[in-house]
C-alpha cells in the first residue's frame, strides 16, 4: 500500500508525521517539520496491501543549529539592485546598514527584530534619502546579538 514514517525526539514512542501513506514508488523524504538542534529517531513502515507491517531499524538524525551569517550579496556587481542573504541562529534585533568607501552611512535596509533562519534583504543602490548612488564599492554590514560582519558589493551604473 505504501510508507509510513514515524518519528520521536525523546524516549517515547514513534509516532507517524505523515497525513497519509506515502506511495509503494517512494524513495525519498524530507521531514520539513524537523527543528534545528533536536536529535530526532525515525522508523520507516512499509505496509503490504494485507495490512502487513514491515519496520526499519531506528535511525536517527539531527540538524544542526543555524549560525550567524552573512553571505555574499548577488547579483555582485549589481544595477539597479541587489539581494543580500544572511542566517540568525535565534529570533532577535538585527541592523543591516550600507556605507561608501570613506565610512560614511548610505542606507539603513534593515532595523528591527528578525525571525531565526535564513533571511534576504534588497538593496536598491538608494541612499536614505530615496537618492540614486554612483557607481563605486559600497560596504554592508550586519549586526546582530553584539556581534558585526562586514562585505562589499559593488555598483555599477
Amino acid at each position: 500500500k505504501g510508507f509510513d514514517i514515524l518519528r520521536s525526539s525523546g524516549q517515547e514512542e514513534p509516532v507517524s508525521i505523515l497525513d497519509n501513506l506515502l506511495s509503494p514508488e517512494t524513495r525519498s523524504y524530507t521531514d520539513i517539520s524537523a527543528d534545528r538542534g533536536t536529535r530526532y529517531r525515525y522508523l520507516i513502515e512499509a505496509i503490504s496491501m494485507d495490512e502487513e507491517v514491515i519496520s526499519t531499524e531506528e535511525a536517527s538524525a539531527e540538524l544542526p543549529p543555524f549560525v550567524l551569517t552573512l553571505q555574499p550579496n548577488y547579483p555582485n556587481p549589481f544595477n539597479p539592485e541587489t539581494t543580500i542573504p544572511f542566517t540568525l541562529p535565534e529570533r532577535g534585533k538585527l541592523l543591516i546598514e550600507v556605507f561608501d568607501a570613506g565610512g560614511g552611512l548610505v542606507r539603513t535596509i534593515f532595523n528591527g527584530i528578525a525571525e531565526r533562519g535564513h533571511g534576504e534583504v534588497t538593496w536598491d543602490g538608494r541612499n536614505n534619502r530615496g537618492r540614486v548612488m554612483e557607481s563605486g564599492i559600497y560596504f554592508y554590514r550586519l549586526k546582530y546579538g553584539g556581534k558585526v560582519i562586514g562585505r562589499k558589493a559593488v555598483l555599477l551604473r
